[in-house]
């Protein structure tokens, strides 16, 4: 399963591909700024720690954890190669109570785009 499962709502936000890992990656519009770059597709790549990865390093301390992630702006899916088009905002309704504590914390820490290279 990709990182993150939408809300209805949000899925022509998420890009699905038969040929998407179903691990550790993820393909969704980023609707805010991305490094103080307007709103883009990006691709997050995340490792999580399994038990192997707790038994070679005392830090770690559960199956899961985040062992790092990046984000990279991106205009077509790496793995089918298909055209990520801007998703038209304004037809859907994207107000979903989110618990705030479960994304704080969260910034561009890690984050990069390879526009800006």
């Amino acid at each position: 399963m990709p990182l993150y499962d939408p809300p209805k709502q949000w899925r022509p936000f998420y890009h699905r591909c038969g040929k998407l890992p179903a691990d550790g990656i993820d393909v969704h519009y980023l609707g805010n700024e991305f490094l103080n770059r307007p709103p883009c597709w990006v691709m997050t790549i995340s490792r999580e720690a399994t038990e192997s990865d707790l038994e070679e390093n005392h830090k770690l301390e559960e199956v899961g954890e985040s062992i790092w992630m990046v984000a990279a702006e991106i205009t077509h899916c790496p793995y089918c190669g298909e055209h990520l088009p801007v998703p038209d905002v304004e037809d859907h309704d994207l107000e979903v109570d989110l618990d705030e504590t479960e994304h704080a914390g969260h910034d561009a820490f890690g984050a990069f785009s390879l526009l800006n290279m």
